[in-house]
């Protein structure tokens, strides 16, 4: 059976998002499952929609992604989904799964979820963010899609 499913492949020239940071392009990928597709097919062990993606995708500095493998960031918030749950990505040899895509509000983001991305609380997160993005303004109600990452064994 053939799966398909959409990725972010690479920036989309001068556009950003909300909080300044590039906006990808996305295209369709496809992958071949051993899996059949017939009326006996139980939708709960179907194979998820697994990609290899580039870390820059997902990861938008070499800063971030050094302080991944050095595991001091384990999540990031972006203002945009850039992977699937089961996307893998490779830093210096070392593969990383997406074990986690959620949709989230940044007035729900807490200390924890700062230091899960390598800042001491969420007072340095924002103003980590306010440093980052030359536009950027915290709003409590802003959606943002939090990608949780893990090495994989």
């Amino acid at each position: 059976m053939t799966i398909s499913a959409t990725t972010a492949l690479d920036s989309v020239a001068g556009e950003r998002d909300r909080f300044g940071v590039p906006i990808h392009r996305y295209a369709e990928r496809t992958f071949e499952s051993e899996r059949s597709s017939g009326s006996d097919f139980c939708e709960e062990h179907k194979e998820p929609n697994m990609a290899k993606i580039d870390a820059d995708t997902i990861l938008p500095s070499e800063h971030i992604q050094q302080a991944v493998t050095a595991g001091r960031i384990s999540q990031l918030h972006r203002g945009n989904p850039y992977a699937e749950e089961g996307d893998t990505f490779d830093i210096d040899g070392e593969t990383f799964e997406v074990v986690e895509v959620s949709e989230r509000k940044l007035g729900d983001l807490t200390d924890e979820d700062a230091q899960a991305e390598g800042s001491e609380d969420l007072d340095a997160y924002r103003e980590r963010l306010n440093h980052a993005h030359d536009d950027f303004e915290w709003d409590d109600s802003a959606t943002v899609y939090r990608h949780r990452f893990e090495v994989v064994e």
